[in-house]
């Protein structure tokens, strides 16, 4: 809970930002948004989504959020990342709403476009204009049935997500306890043992020792249950592999996008920045193509030399970007004014825009179009397997009858199952149950994940055995270490809290018996889990009186720890309403989750993740 909180309470303003930016999403700018026929980067339900719809609200939301800061490539990777989220989400709700018959009523329609600014002639007093609004609709959305279809959408979406961002308020008692846990303090002694270091002064046991070992514990030497299973798997990366892609689907496609694979024109930019007007005026005035910014900032101290680099368009301010795109190598705009001060610009190199060859987008343009087969594939096969199940074909007639790969599995433990050589994408929840909570021979059924589905069949149960000295050895010679080594602890855990009662300083027993020890200063609750050590046993040494010790053992670390100090709360009122301002946030948040969690499982998401990591190789700087 507390690191829950303290994440959000960190990183929310971005997820925030953009979580419900869509809301207030203009018209301007839309242009073709729903008209595209290009690859497809997620899929919602029924619903396929373009790339160029992702990159339009990609673009829409970067643009926003720069209005305050520069994007680094990190941020702009969580950027697309909240924008693919978002766009799943909204889809969401929208084939919930489909599938409840949830409509909006003409009046609200009517009162949307005619309170709309963009659709109002300022010549006639702000009035509503016909012919504007006709010629936005047939230019952005190519019909008026499809900008109504949209303008219903957004008011679906933004009653239902209105509600969570703005209508769900939590108490201030609840406020309090998680301020007062984030803000309280302690200070504590901490020693440890390294039990990896011990483990490596142990040599391998006599094998006349693991046997006598074994011998007199064999029974806690079995397999738990172990199932038998066959199943069918497919994905969209399954499916790719099967597509066969021709070299004309290549060059169509690459003759079709060749806008996508621009390398846009980089220039290399530098800047004298002024404080006054005044003096931008008289350094304008006295320079020309030969001189050099950086030694004009030298001999005028109230100059400001600034090398911008090779930049792109959308790297500049806007104010830059139409003057210092105008002009050609060593020239320099006038004197640009902004919020921050006045301006000269320079440019020093141009490098023309270009698009990559064939041969250079070649594989990324087969990936594209083997994925976007691979999606209309996938529907297909799973109505076919659908049909096959309804008609009481087996898992064996299925495989043979679509060339789908059948894999068996013979005798895998359940408690082994996540550990194990299978394929990764079917360590999932969802399959562990079907095979250990399923019937010998039961129906067969297609159960969809992300990305896929499969369909998995019981062929044979064992139930708990013991297992022979052979089979057994590896978990024998860990269990003889495990008892070496806890033995070991015991005799130095005895020793220091002898030391202890005997007045010895904390410090000083460390140092005597070679433990790890250091002294924090006053932590909260948060630094003292990133020093390793789990939520509970944090919140038990932060409820404990001065002077308490406690022990607490890891994986690899036995801990001796003493609480220094008392609690110390400083309450500050600005921590305290941001902490106020999170806490319903996040939980609005987490409750929008959960019922897009409740409608993914209904409306199976899947995304194009060869085209979106595509597309984040690609952010610039």
């Amino acid at each position: 809970m507390l690191q829950y909180i303290k994440k959000y309470i960190k990183g929310w303003f971005l997820g925030i930002i953009l979580f419900f930016i869509f809301i207030s999403f203009t018209f301007w700018g839309v242009g073709d948004i729903f008209r595209g026929g290009d690859s497809h980067i997620i899929k919602i339900g029924k619903y396929k989504i373009s790339r160029d719809i992702f990159l339009k609200e990609f673009d829409s939301n970067v643009r926003y959020l720069k209005k305050n800061k520069k994007l680094n490539k990190v941020e702009l990777e969580n950027v697309a990342n909240e924008t693919l989220i978002n766009i799943k989400d909204r889809y969401l709700i929208l084939n919930a709403a489909k599938m409840m018959d949830i409509d909006v009523s003409e009046k609200i329609l009517r009162k949307k476009i005619y309170e709309n600014e963009l659709f109002q002639n300022k010549l006639k007093g702000n009035k509503f204009d016909k012919n504007i609004y006709f010629n936005f609709v047939n230019l952005n959305f190519g019909s008026e049935e499809a900008y109504l279809d949209y303008i219903k959408n957004q008011t679906i979406i933004e009653i239902i997500t209105n509600y969570f961002d703005k209508q769900i308020f939590y108490s201030h008692n609840l406020t309090n306890k998680i301020y007062n846990k984030i803000e309280e303090k302690k200070s504590f002694q901490i020693s440890s043992i390294d039990k990896n270091y011990l483990k490596s002064k142990f040599k391998v046991p006599d094998k006349k020792i693991i046997l006598k070992y074994f011998n007199e514990n064999k029974k806690n030497y079995f397999f738990g249950e172990r199932r038998s299973f066959s199943y069918i798997f497919v994905n969209l990366d399954y499916l790719k592999k099967k597509i066969n892609v021709s070299e004309d689907d290549i060059l169509d496609a690459y003759n079709n996008q060749k806008q996508d694979f621009l390398i846009p024109e980089k220039r290399k930019v530098e800047q004298l920045f002024f404080d006054s007007e005044e003096i931008g005026k008289k350094t304008l005035n006295s320079i020309n193509k030969e001189n050099k910014f950086e030694e004009i900032a030298k001999k005028e101290k109230k100059v400001t030399y600034i090398t911008l680099g090779l930049i792109e368009k959308d790297q500049l301010f806007d104010e830059f970007v139409e003057p210092v795109f105008k002009l050609k190598e060593n020239e320099f705009t006038k004197l640009i004014k902004t919020s921050i001060g006045w301006h000269i610009l320079k440019v020093t190199k141009i490098i023309k825009k270009k698009s990559k060859e064939l041969n250079e987008v070649r594989n990324t343009i087969k990936e594209n179009i083997a994925l976007d087969k691979a999606y209309d594939e996938f529907d297909i096969i799973l109505n076919e397997i659908d049909d096959k199940i309804t008609n009481g074909s087996n898992l064996e007639e299925i495989s043979n009858k679509l060339n789908l790969d059948l894999v068996n599995v013979k005798l895998l433990e359940k408690k082994l199952f996540f550990n194990s050589e299978l394929n990764d994408e079917i360590k999932i929840n969802n399959f562990y149950k079907e095979v250990y909570e399923g019937e010998l021979n039961s129906d067969l059924f297609i159960e969809e994940i992300e990305d896929g589905f499969f369909i998995v069949r019981v062929d044979e149960i064992v139930n708990d055995q013991l297992k022979t000295f052979e089979e057994a050895y590896n978990d024998v010679i860990n269990d003889v270490n495990e008892e070496r080594i806890n033995e070991e602890i015991n005799n130095i855990i005895k020793k220091f809290k002898k030391k202890l009662d005997d007045g010895v300083d904390f410090i000083k027993i460390s140092d005597l018996l070679k433990m790890d020890n250091r002294f924090t200063k006053k932590i909260n609750r948060e630094d003292v889990i990133n020093q390793g050590f789990s939520l509970e046993f944090t919140n038990k040494i932060f409820e404990s009186k001065k002077n308490t010790i406690h022990e607490n053992e890891t994986s690899d670390k036995y801990y001796i720890v003493k609480v220094e100090s008392d609690s110390e709360i400083n309450f500050d009122n600005e921590k305290f309403n941001n902490v106020k301002n999170s806490v319903n946030k996040i939980y609005g948040i987490e409750n929008f989750q959960q019922i897009t969690k409740i409608l993914e499982n209904k409306y199976p998401v899947m995304v194009n993740k060869s085209l979106f990591n595509d597309f984040i190789d690609r952010l610039q700087y």
